[in-house]
Parts: structure tokens; C-alpha cells; sequence
């Protein structure tokens, strides 16, 4: 056997320890980028919520406006005191 063979093979466990070393490392890096990113889209997401909250909230308030104005045209149309009892339960 020539000085050459054992370190063929240990050059080869090197490079095989060295490679399966870097694809570790990658999915290590992989999985932190990953786990950043869903907690950027949960917070994303919780300020979607919170716009879609507030956007339904002035919705009914604009509706109750529009209510207590039809109210007031009844009143100033009919002068009738329950129309403007209602349109100011409904302000």
C-alpha cells in the first residue's frame, strides 16, 4: 500500500463533514429568515385587522348619522315630535 491511500479516503470524510457542516448552516439561516418573516406577517396581518375594525366601526357610525338625517327630514316635513325624538336617539 503506498503513504497516498489513507488520506484519500480521510480528505473525502473531510469534505463530506465539511459540505453536510455548510448545508446545516444553510438551514439554520433559512429557518431564522423564516421565522422572521411570520412574525412580520402577523404583524402585518394584526394591523389589516385592526384598519378593517375601525373602517366597519365608522361604517355604523355613518350609518347612525344617515338615520337621525332622515329623522330631522321627517321632522322639518311632518312637525312631528317623534320623528325628533328619534333622531336624537339615534345622534
Amino acid at each position: 500500500m503506498s503513504a497516498d491511500t489513507p488520506a484519500g479516503p480521510d480528505r473525502r470524510i473531510r469534505r463530506v463533514a465539511a459540505f453536510f457542516l455548510l448545508v446545516a448552516g444553510v438551514l439554520v439561516v433559512v429557518a431564522v429568515v423564516a421565522v422572521r418573516n411570520i412574525s412580520g406577517a402577523r404583524a402585518a396581518s394584526d394591523w389589516v385587522n385592526q384598519t378593517h375594525a375601525l373602517i366597519l366601526e365608522l361604517d355604523g357610525i355613518d350609518l347612525s348619522f344617515q338615520s337621525a338625517e332622515g329623522s330631522l327630514r321627517a321632522y322639518g316635513a311632518t312637525a312631528d315630535a317623534g320623528d325628533l325624538r328619534t333622531a336624537r336617539e339615534r345622534l
